[in-house]
């Protein structure tokens, strides 16, 4: 006899919210409704282990990606958040938002932030970008 599995034990087992859970059925199309929960085969169990990281389509986010973002807003004040990304890009190659809690970046971030203040320029972001790189 094959093993069914609820939501609330898919969700524990991959460490999810049953909300994500249920959303992940819906959009792969796994599981059955039986009155108002949803249950899984053993199968639709290792279906939802498989992860996709990262937004759907979504840009890398390297050094390319944030020149062209300052070029296409040469006046803009640029947070030392944003500015921060764009540094460690330079630097490490990628910023993905997991990268974002790293102390490599916090460490950037803090001496954008010490350095010029809340906001920077895209000139600026440049420099900083161009120093890491040589």
């Amino acid at each position: 006899m094959e093993t069914i599995y609820s939501s609330r034990q898919i969700a524990t087992e991959l460490g999810l919210s049953v909300g994500r859970v249920q959303a992940l059925a819906k959009s792969r199309k796994l599981g059955r409704m039986i009155g108002r929960d949803i249950l899984f085969s053993q199968a639709d169990l290792e279906n939802m282990r498989v992860r996709i990281n990262g937004r759907p389509g979504g840009k890398m986010r390297n050094a390319e990606h944030y020149r062209d973002l300052l070029d296409r807003n040469p006046n803009a004040s640029i947070g030392f958040s944003l500015a921060a990304a764009a540094v460690y890009a330079a630097r490490f190659g990628v910023c993905e938002t997991e990268d974002r809690g790293t102390p490599e970046f916090r460490e950037i971030a803090l001496c954008l932030k010490s350095r010029y203040g809340e906001t920077l320029t895209p000139d600026e972001i440049r420099l900083e970008m161009k120093s890491d790189v040589e």
